[in-house]
């Protein structure tokens, strides 16, 4: 059981369908409702349409429609009854995605930090290389050296930044530092995604799937 939680609008509800789409495809199966402004308005079950993944997804609400502390979202939410949680960022940690890891922590459950939206944060990093937004290429043109010199260049401040950020937040949290896997929700359908706006994607559900197979495996000798 894993469930997807985070701040509302950081694109919960476009990862479960861009994971179940990748696993296996959605087919006739209902997908999570997305938006501009939080979708979910209770936690909801999708099966992942394919018998060779042990595990089902859980939409969370966003803890932005919730004026509560963390701790009680997390509660609430009945997050400690999950075998692994993913932890979902867009542009910046919140009290409660901390006090969803601090609980985690305290009920030893697995979590995964992802920050969603990839290629448009490097997107925005290279309209800023470029001083004008209106100039920025949406796809890379690899005609064009310097626009791939662009690209490389806001994809390693990106990268860079991001695990800075997120190494020194858990820091000053007194959390153990973890991995921060950056996604974008367009890369997991494809199979040859743009290899400049690819980012951990495949690393993550790896990680996804050896987590939860193991927790099957230990809760089958029960």
């Amino acid at each position: 059981h894993l469930a997807v939680a985070g701040i509302s609008g950081s694109g919960k509800s476009s990862l479960v369908n861009a994971l179940r789409m990748h696993l296996g495809g959605l087919n006739q199966l209902p997908k999570a409702k997305t938006g501009i402004v939080e979708t979910t308005q209770e936690t909801t079950r999708y099966e992942v349409p394919h018998s060779s993944y042990p595990f089902v997804l859980y939409d969370i609400p966003g803890s932005g429609t919730l004026d509560k502390p963390g701790w009680i979202y997390f509660h609430e939410q009945g997050l400690y009854l999950f075998d692994a949680i993913i932890v979902l960022i867009d542009n910046r940690f919140t009290q409660c995605d901390i006090a969803i890891l601090k609980n985690c922590a305290h009920f030893e459950i697995p979590t995964f930090i992802v920050r969603s939206k990839s290629c448009s944060h490097v997107r925005n990093i290279v309209s800023e290389l470029q001083g004008s937004f209106r100039n920025t290429p949406q796809v890379i043109d690899r005609r064009n050296p310097v626009s791939e010199t662009f690209f490389q260049q806001a994809r390693r401040e990106y990268i860079n930044n991001t695990k800075a950020s997120v190494q020194a937040i858990l820091k000053q949290a007194k959390l153990s530092d973890q991995r921060v896997y950056l996604v974008d929700k367009s890369n997991f359908p494809k199979h040859q995604p743009d290899q400049l706006l690819c980012f951990d994607e495949d690393e993550l559900l790896g990680q996804l799937l050896n987590t939860l197979s193991s927790i099957s495996i230990t809760t089958s000798d029960f």
